[in-house]
């Protein structure tokens, strides 16, 4: 597994982690899919009921920006989420 790097300058490589956001502006040559950990769909109602409101769209792209996050393979990623959705571990 590569290595949490705030380096925006380097390729994406399979498994990089860090925020969603330094993941998403590095190249992607190897056409991975960076997806949230935990999902961010499930964690953006828990941050909006801490900050009491909706956030703005500018507020849920910045959420969003500094989520965790890995990079994986087209399949992994949708093994993940499936998994994630049904509340189990992926396989």
């Amino acid at each position: 597994m590569a290595a949490y790097s705030k380096e925006t300058s380097q390729p994406l490589a399979l498994h990089d982690i860090g925020p969603f956001g330094a993941l998403f502006q590095r190249a992607n040559p190897l056409g991975l899919v960076i997806v949230t950990y935990p999902l961010f769909e499930s964690m953006l109602p828990l941050l909006e009921k801490k900050a009491g409101r909706k956030f703005t769209p500018a507020e849920v792209a910045a959420e969003l920006a500094q989520a965790p996050a890995a990079a994986l393979p087209k399949g992994e990623d949708e093994r993940y989420i499936t998994a994630c959705r049904n509340g189990r571990r992926a396989q």
